[in-house]
């Protein structure tokens, strides 16, 4: 049996065996992996995942279940098992399936998110990929004495049915190219690490830009150190602005509120953050990494504005939070996050007199009730304009509502390789710990 006939086959027993609905995400995933040390081959990998979640809702209650096994029998005695537990659990009206007006509404198809020739690209191909990436690192620089590099891709087949006659299908690819170098500094070491996602193979980046990259952030490494702990401006990194602005994402979602650990509870329609950030979310970008036409619960993918000009527009729901905390649906969660500015990164670091550029977080704490965070920094000072030397061993602090109010600049310098399409921002007056 194929995907579909399978999911109709355990969607036709669940319903004889007692359930009132029944609802299925099955999910397909193709992986290959090949990695190099010093130019020398450390690890080749093929796998494939195989995902079967059998959502059950009987008599008010619901179960959620996974198997692997998916022959007939198996699938039977499995549904068997769980529906004569379920009676043992609490009923919670609020759990259905999504009503027919969301379902109904418009598929959107999506352009370009697989590559259907990933099961034809040869496999020595990419391995070489990634050897080529290690031996260029080994020329590039004497400062290098050590490298890792790695190639990977991913092909993934979605599928979603449910007992209202529902079915959806959808695939996406990804390829990944990328690498470590590690350089002394004294009786250190320093590393640095870059890569580069696209959904196809022939837009990978090439591997000199991927090498220069690379070797360029580990040896800039070299000589860091904290500096004193103080007030400071700060820029992050493009790459890394998702790092900070995806504590403010999460505390907008459904559960947070239900669990009344969100410190925006209650602060739709407020401002939030400053009149520069805007934050969306979009799944309908052509060749974009968080690309979807449908979310796991089946309903078909839609925009949402979750920040405004600073202003919290919506939260995310999904259609049972919309139920037990009687809000609007608007998605269950956020697909491509898309930031716009319009200041070159270069703009920024000329207006910083004394600032942080930061080019990586290290660990951190976030209280979601309060919006109190710590986060370890890496990155380099800027001194009147100009970037100076690095630093480690710094700790930026503070109150998500603080930070998020003092943004004064957003660039216009999207990071690609991600489904958060961010740029860097500039924040004002954030207080960081260093060398005392």
């Amino acid at each position: 049996m194929n995907s579909k006939d399978i999911m109709n086959f355990t969607i036709s027993e669940a319903k004889r065996l007692g359930a009132d609905q029944v609802e299925i995400f099955s999910s397909k995933s193709e992986y290959t992996y090949y990695s190099s040390k010093n130019s020398e081959i450390q690890n080749v990998e093929t796998s494939t995942s195989n995902t079967f979640n059998i959502s059950l809702f009987q008599d008010g209650r619901f179960m959620s279940v996974s198997t692997k096994d998916l022959r007939p029998a198996e699938i039977t005695d499995f549904l068997k098992k769980n529906l004569s537990m379920i009676k043992f659990l609490d009923v919670d009206s609020n759990r259905a399936l999504p009503e027919k007006k969301f379902m109904d509404k418009k598929i959107t198809s999506i352009e370009d998110i697989y590559d259907s020739s990933i099961k034809q690209i040869d496999p020595q191909s990419k391995l070489e990929m990634a050897l080529k990436l290690s031996r260029y690192l080994s020329k590039k620089s004497s400062a290098i004495f050590s490298n890792e590099t790695f190639y990977y891709d991913t092909a993934t087949y979605n599928y979603y049915a449910n007992s209202e006659g529902y079915f959806r299908e959808s695939n996406d690819s990804k390829f990944t190219l990328g690498g470590s170098a590690y350089v002394k500094d004294g009786e250190k070491i320093q590393r640095s690490w870059w890569g580069a996602q696209t959904t196809f193979f022939k837009d990978i980046t090439s591997i000199e830009s991927i090498g220069n990259q690379v070797a360029k952030r580990a040896i800039e490494k070299k000589g860091a150190r904290p500096k004193e702990s103080g007030v400071y401006d700060i820029i992050t990194e493009n790459n890394y602005t998702s790092n900070l602005l995806k504590m403010v994402t999460d505390s907008t979602s459904g559960n947070y509120l239900d669990q009344k650990q969100s410190f925006l509870m209650n602060m739709k329609g407020a401002k939030i953050a400053s009149k520069l950030l805007t934050i969306e979310s979009d799944p309908f970008i052509a060749k974009g990494l968080g690309s979807t036409s449908f979310y796991k619960s089946g309903i078909p993918a839609n925009k949402l504005t979750l920040i405004k000009n600073g202003i919290l527009e919506n939260f995310i729901i999904d259609h049972y939070y919309s139920k037990k905390l009687n809000m609007s649906m608007t998605v269950p969660e956020l697909s491509n996050v898309v930031i716009k500015g319009n200041h070159t990164l270069e703009e920024m670091i000329k207006s910083t007199k004394k600032g942080i550029y930061i080019t990586g977080f290290i660990g951190g704490n976030f209280n979601s009730l309060t919006g109190d965070y710590s986060k370890g920094i890496d990155g380099f000072f800027i001194d009147n304009g100009e970037i100076t030397f690095p630093i480690n061993e710094m700790n930026l602090s503070g109150n998500l509502l603080t930070t998020m109010k003092n943004i004064t600049m957003v660039g216009n310098n999207y990071y690609q390789y991600s489904s958060w399409r961010a740029p860097s921002i500039l924040i004002k007056d954030a207080t960081l710990s260093g060398k005392s």
